[in-house]
């Protein structure tokens, strides 16, 4: 054997780097979704509140280039960082998370018609403005906005 024959059989046996990280990206693209749709609600929970990617790193006591790793989708959310955001953002990351203030559906009745939630919404996903009394986002898992329909009559 040559040592060119040698210098390509060794290179034969190595899998390339590209290669690699596809096999990483398949291999981890669930998680990978996850994190990329818990991120951008996270920018646009930052957003409404007026913060800045700094800030919340700052809350977190973390870097900022760590808190731009995680809200670009890329970086594994720990359970830590996942609860300390919930409770520093004050929005619902986990299920079994309440937040303050907490809002009941109600059927709601308008112009004589009587309402109620066609799909809706657990009340703690819902976030309400206080000092305005209305409601003003709601945070769903299918990603929908409660909607009304008239309520069948009792």
């Amino acid at each position: 054997m040559t040592s060119k024959e040698k210098y390509l059989s060794k290179l034969a046996n190595r899998e390339s780097v590209a290669v690699t990280e596809a096999r990483e990206r398949i291999k981890n693209r669930e998680w990978l979704q996850e994190s990329q749709n818990l991120a951008l609600r996270i920018l646009m929970r930052l957003d409404k509140l007026g913060m800045k990617q700094k800030d919340l790193a700052k809350e977190l006591g973390v870097s900022a280039q760590y808190v731009n790793k995680l809200l670009k989708g890329k970086e594994k959310f720990s359970w830590d960082n996942i609860i300390a955001i919930q409770r520093i953002l004050n929005m619902p990351i986990l299920s079994g998370y309440q937040p303050t203030l907490v809002l009941m559906s109600k059927p709601y009745s308008g112009k004589g018609e009587i309402v109620s939630p066609a799909n809706p919404v657990n009340s703690s996903e819902k976030e309400v403005d206080v000092k305005m009394g209305k409601l003003v986002s709601l945070f769903g898992n299918d990603k929908q906005y409660e909607t009304y329909q008239p309520a069948l009559s009792q």
